[in-house]
């Protein structure tokens, strides 16, 4: 009983803390900011994650396996190339949701780049991404079976360069103002379904 309750509690804390940053943003994250939102001490925070640091670690974690679920729980398709279709649709949905997805992303990734977190700390980080990168292997694998994918291409090459290519896309629109007059003269949602469909046209095998 102490095990569930501590879990429940350990539970509340981090999907508050999502809802907090997903309003917030990372930068905004502060544990007595935090403490003070869900009515608790600060002392509670630390006894189940130790340093902020950690829990922003725990937070990008728990975001990545929302996403796995929803492409875990998708209604399986005629075939494999509608499968992965439905896969890379998760970058619109996520943006349609909520945009602030990706400025936590955003932030996540300046982190990671100016050293601040360290690699051990990744581990399941790291783990969770790649439990999404192979519901795509398996996808892939299906569609060389049945022929809705084109089998000359290098799955890894083409999943990174396209889930990076609509990452960037995805961010930029979400964290950048309008740099230049064009910026705005394409609505944001109509720039990642077209980054998508360059995408899916890539890897469609237009033969079978």
């Amino acid at each position: 009983m102490e095990n569930e309750l501590k879990k429940a509690k350990y539970n509340y804390i981090l999907n508050s803390s999502k809802v907090y940053v997903l309003k917030e943003g990372l930068s905004g994250l502060t544990i007595a900011g935090l403490a003070r939102e869900l009515n608790i001490g600060e002392a509670t925070i630390y006894r189940y994650f130790g340093t902020r640091t950690k829990l922003i670690v725990k937070i990008g974690v728990s975001l990545w396996q929302d996403t796995y679920t929803i492409l875990k729980n998708n209604k399986k398709c005629s075939n494999a190339f509608e499968d992965i279709e439905s896969f890379f649709n998760i970058f619109y949905k996520l943006f349609v949701d909520n945009k602030n997805n990706y400025k936590v992303i955003d932030e996540f990734d300046q982190m990671l780049s100016k050293k601040t977190i360290s690699k051990d700390l990744l581990v399941e980080y790291n783990d969770t991404i790649l439990k999404v990168k192979r519901i795509f292997d398996e996808f892939y694998k299906q569609g060389i079976e049945d022929g809705s994918v084109r089998s000359d291409i290098d799955p890894d090459a083409f999943y990174y360069s396209a889930t990076h290519m609509l990452l960037g896309l995805c961010k930029k629109l979400a964290t950048q103002y309008q740099l230049i007059l064009c910026d705005d003269c394409i609505e944001e949602t109509l720039q990642i379904k077209t980054g998508i469909q360059m995408v899916l046209k890539y890897i469609k095998n237009e033969e079978k």
